[in-house]
């Protein structure tokens, strides 16, 4: 399309003539990169991404131990600490055991030390194994 107009038109009646009236040499152009997607990258509708807006994760906290949130992630607001806790502890069916009585005060210190109470709070806190 480009090449049409770049022709020069004869002054006699060819100006409604297009490219096939042409000399074949003036068939032959430089090859050049597209600068517009192409009709295949048209067509592909561009992929989304999962979990809330940008703009509702300014300053949230995680759910589970008040560290900043990633997303929601298992249907909870949650850091990717938590996220991963959660989805390793659900794939191996783990059991912890708390050894001060099933009532640790969960943070981001207590995260690391208490495994039995982050789960039950990352249950607590509505986190689904789907």
């Amino acid at each position: 399309l480009r090449e049409e107009a770049r022709m020069p038109h004869s002054a006699g009646g060819t100006a409604g003539v297009g490219l096939e009236a042409a000399e074949p040499t003036a068939l032959l152009t430089r090859a050049e990169p597209p600068s517009e997607p192409t009709g295949e990258d048209q067509i592909r509708p561009q992929k989304r991404k999962k979990g809330p807006a940008p703009k509702m994760l300014g300053n949230e906290l995680c759910s589970v131990c008040g560290d900043k949130a990633s997303g929601f992630h298992y249907n909870v607001l949650s850091c990717e600490g938590c996220k991963g806790f959660f989805r390793r502890s659900v794939i191996k069916g783990a059991h912890y055991i708390c050894h001060s009585g099933g009532h640790c005060p969960m943070d981001t210190y207590m995260r690391r030390k208490c495994q039995e109470c982050r789960l039950r709070k990352c249950r607590q806190a509505g986190m689904r194994e789907e």
